[in-house]
């Protein structure tokens, strides 16, 4: 049950968590059932061919016994035949019952492997099923949350997919479900002015490097009284940074703050 909560931790809906958890503990008491249930029905089994295996002797000795008087012809020649045929009783008259114990349980035993086996596939599948169904959750909880911060930064609704795909390669979710950047060795990413890398933070800063995100209000920042067609000069700063024209984009972005385009 442990390691069902452990691995179905991840899922907010308690429902649908206690339903996983439920699915997991019957198919491991299956798999637990099946293989308890294999092992007895080999052990019944030797049992049974013990038995057999006596019955069997004590049936080829009493044939051999008819050798004695040979009264009956017919029943000698099949009694012959019988020993000369059967590779088990020629065991069983050469005292092999150990190798012959082995010869008639091996293919039990391989069969019954192979059912393990199946048994043990269907559990990694069910795994690779839950750990797949836990990275969609997750991503969905990213995206959300990033969307979400975005809304609430004013991002325009049509640069809202690019600002979380520019997210993913930043951002991962915490213990709680937030996001949140961390470096290669683990420490909270900080961005230029030393305050930790928080998606409004990032967001904020976004607006410097990607004006285009936002509407015209926005994105321009405060631009002297000079500036007439303010709609424009967004819309070209947006062509620059989308063709990577960076030179030229930071040129009239540096008149726009300046006041100096009419």
């Amino acid at each position: 049950m442990l390691e069902a909560l452990q691995m179905f931790e991840f899922i907010e809906d308690e429902a649908i968590r206690q339903q996983a958890n439920e699915y997991y503990e019957a198919q491991m008491k299956a798999v637990n059932e099946n293989v308890q249930s294999q092992i007895d029905e080999a052990i019944h089994g030797l049992k049974s061919k013990n038995e057999e295996l006596l019955g069997e002797k004590k049936t080829i000795q009493e044939k051999l016994l008819m050798f004695k008087d040979i009264k009956d012809p017919k029943k000698a020649l099949e009694a012959l035949t019988f020993i000369e045929e059967s590779e088990e009783a020629q065991m069983i008259r050469d005292g092999k019952f150990d190798e012959l114990l082995e010869k008639r349980t091996s293919t039990m035993r391989i069969e019954h492997e192979n059912k393990v086996n199946d048994l043990l596939q269907k559990y990694e599948d069910t795994s690779k099923t839950a750990h797949t169904f836990q990275s969609l959750y997750e991503t969905k909880m990213m995206d959300d949350a990033m969307r979400r911060e975005a809304v609430r930064a004013g991002v325009r609704s049509e640069a809202i997919e690019d600002v979380l795909l520019r997210a993913k390669n930043i951002y991962t979710l915490d213990a709680n479900g937030v996001p949140e950047a961390r470096d290669a060795k683990g420490s909270l990413r900080k961005n230029e002015k030393d305050n930790v890398l928080t998606p409004s933070v990032w967001l904020e800063d976004l607006k410097s490097s990607s004006p285009h995100y936002w509407p015209s209000s926005e994105g321009i920042g405060a631009v002297g009284g000079n500036i007439t067609n303010s709609a424009d000069l967004t819309a070209k700063l947006a062509d620059y940074a989308a063709k990577g024209m960076m030179p030229e984009y930071r040129a009239l972005r540096s008149k726009m703050k300046q006041g100096a385009v009419s």
